[in-house]
């Protein structure tokens, strides 16, 4: 038997909760991406660089 056999994929809703938690996240670095201020601009577009691998 494997680990968790038997057990809700999802117990508590949590991949809900994250895919809220990512949207929102996503939304606030496409927010930063748009900054006046050039060092936070380019740190949110990084981090949107690679936000699929996080």
């Amino acid at each position: 038997m494997t680990a968790g056999a038997g057990r809700d994929a999802d117990p508590g809703g949590r991949r809900t909760h994250r895919s809220w938690l990512r949207a929102e996240a996503t939304s606030l670095l496409a927010r930063g991406s748009a900054s006046a201020c050039a060092k936070t601009a380019g740190v949110c577009r990084e981090v949107l660089a690679v936000e699929a691998s996080l």
